[in-house]
């Protein structure tokens, strides 16, 4: 799914338009039954005050038709005009003369003279104030009437945008602040992002039907990875009858110190779970007893050392080689990485005290293999690339760092972001708060570099991997709450998480 800036908006919108052959009111008319069905089944009780807050351009006339729409169903409902501008739409013109001249629809009208708003706290507040054309901080009316809002109780649903929110710049001041945004098509580029949380709420992007034929040969400004783009990517196995494990691939897993073996314990498990057909696991020799009881399908290779990592001997057989969960610092262990960046032909996987590394010695970032993945989640991301102020600064960083230096960066996170060499930008639609966890890291380092063995690019690998890693966190939470569920979970969810991308019928 991509996730388009607003110009581009803009242009689908001027694009349906002509496609399909109707006018502004009827794309108007066909965003607020949308909306209206989806907010029947969630308030379906009538009693309740409706407030709506409208603008005076189309995001307003957006409220106006869904302020019409609920009364006809029987919903008690109050406009407030905010009059903000001289310049009205005439989508609101009409909008507005079929509520005066047909409906009884208490219409009030907010201007610099008339601020007070009597309001139930137990009254639903719909914003549909400003749309995504915001591209400056609000000022006057506008940003009284939404710090006004702000300070009220009310649960608070905002149509598209929340007011006052840019949707792909970095452009910051005051916005409404959601419980839920209602957004079309495809989410915004800043939903992505844990500064505009407070705004945004929980959002849900509703299909409006709206032609993006003209965009097919276009880069989106970034993409949204969903279940039918995962699906497209998994390769089913045919499940030939011959089959052997040398056919789905043989990965290396280095990693685990004393006090650290759980973290190369998670890694390994998940990198079998994922389907690979060897795994070797290299650690501290004092770990053999724990590895090799905690996990009977994995090979162990044992450093000389009994309590760090201190050498990497290579063969010529692994698909896929990753590093880091459990790791330590350690300068020996340290000399050993840096040797094997030396002498590896292939595309790392980088994670956890790798990363770390890397922060200590960053002159080895210039050595990395082309196509290596590094999968930092914020406090490594911060130790190598530095502060940041916001999600959009830190994107642009990752974005330029995967350009110029030709490997993949995958932030971890509320919808983690991997950015490629070719620059592209993808965020994930799974996984919940329960993945705060110790090890949940280390869970998709060992998919993402099970997936690489079996012959996936590294690109594949990472989106399927980050992918399957929150659905099956999805999963974990839905039957164990985001309190119980633990890394471990995870991998036990994954075959569920798998059976789903592998159903026929989610493909189209």
């Amino acid at each position: 799914m991509k996730i388009l800036s607003a110009q581009q908006n803009y242009d689908v919108e001027k694009e349906t338009l002509k496609s399909q052959n109707i006018d502004t009111l009827a794309l108007i008319e066909r965003a607020a039954k949308i909306f209206v069905s989806w907010f029947q089944k969630n308030f379906a009780l009538r009693t309740q005050t409706i407030i709506v807050f409208c603008g005076l351009g189309n995001n307003g006339s957006d409220g106006l038709a869904i302020a019409r729409l609920l009364s006809d169903l029987g919903y008690q409902v109050v406009v407030y005009i905010v009059r903000h501008s001289v310049k009205v739409s005439k989508e609101f013109q009409i909008e507005a003369a079929k509520i005066r001249n047909g409906y009884n629809i208490q219409i009030l009208e907010i201007t610099q003279n008339s601020l007070s708003l009597n309001i139930s706290p137990a009254a639903i507040i719909i914003d549909a104030i400003l749309g995504s054309g915001v591209n400056r901080p609000l000022a006057g009316l506008l940003l009284q009437i939404v710090e006004t809002i702000n300070q009220l109780p009310n649960y608070k649903i905002a149509i598209d945008v929340p007011s006052g929110l840019a949707i792909d710049t970095d452009q910051r001041g005051v916005a409404l602040e959601a419980d839920t945004t209602i957004t079309f098509q495809q989410p915004k580029l800043s939903f992505m992002f844990s500064e505009a949380f407070q705004y945004v709420g929980n959002w849900l992007a509703l299909d409006l039907g709206l032609d993006l034929k003209q965009l097919e040969n276009d880069q989106a400004i970034a993409n949204y990875l969903s279940l039918f783009e995962a699906q497209l990517i998994f390769k089913k196995r045919k499940r030939e009858k011959f089959d052997h494990k040398g056919k789905f691939g043989h990965v290396l897993l280095i990693g685990g110190s004393k006090g650290k073996m759980g973290a190369a314990v998670l890694m390994t498990k998940a990198a079998i779970h994922s389907g690979s057909g060897k795994v070797t696991v290299h650690i501290p020799n004092s770990g053999n007893e724990i590895l090799q009881t905690a996990i009977p399908e994995a090979m162990v290779s044992l450093d000389p050392d009994s309590t760090i990592v201190t050498e990497v001997l290579l063969q010529n057989d692994y698909r896929a080689i990753a590093i880091g969960p459990g790791l330590g610092t350690n300068i020996k262990t340290q000399q050993a990485f840096e040797k094997l960046l030396s002498q590896v032909k292939i595309p790392l996987i980088i994670d956890a005290d790798a990363i770390n590394i890397l922060a200590i010695k960053p002159e080895m970032l210039k050595i990395l293999p082309k196509n290596s993945l590094l999968t930092p989640h914020d406090k490594e991301f911060r130790k190598i690339f530095g502060e940041y102020k916001n999600g959009f600064e830190r994107l642009k960083i990752q974005l330029n760092f995967s350009r110029e230096n030709q490997i993949y960066i995958l932030y971890k996170g509320a919808h983690s972001t991997l950015t490629t060499p070719d620059g592209e930008i993808f965020f994930n639609s799974t996984g919940n708060p329960g993945l705060a966890k110790g090890g949940s890291g280390d869970v998709l380092t060992g998919i993402i570099s099970g997936l690489a063995a079996q012959g996936y690019s590294m690109q594949d690998a990472a989106l399927l991997g980050m992918f399957l890693h929150g659905l099956s966190a999805d999963f974990a939470e839905k039957d164990l709450t985001e309190y119980w569920m633990t890394a471990t979970d995870i991998i036990t969810y994954l075959s569920k998480a798998v059976k789903l991308i592998m159903e026929e019928n989610f493909r189209s």
